[in-house]
């Protein structure tokens, strides 16, 4: 996180994206449980949500123009797009 923060340098983000940062701090506390089908299935619910919340990071971030390129081919200006 503090090579994206550093990659960043001055540029502002929004604050979807200092949510997203905020969230994977908290998830880096969190300390293992014994292992079993309760612990796999939350495992895998937080691998999912970080995947798509990165996505969704890398988007704004990166600025991916076929977004903002179907937005306004479709008349849908001013809609938010997510990746998930």
């Amino acid at each position: 996180m503090s090579g994206f923060g550093q990659g960043l340098e001055s540029q502002q983000v929004s604050e979807m994206v200092e949510e997203v940062l905020r969230d994977f701090a908290e998830i880096s506390l969190i300390e293992t449980a014994e292992e079993g089908e309760e612990s796999e299935k939350l495992y895998v619910e937080v691998s999912e949500f970080v995947r798509l919340a990165w996505l969704n990071v890398y988007a704004e971030v990166c600025g991916l123009p076929e977004l903002a390129d179907d937005d306004e081919s479709s008349g849908h200006q001013g809609t938010a797009k997510t990746l998930h």
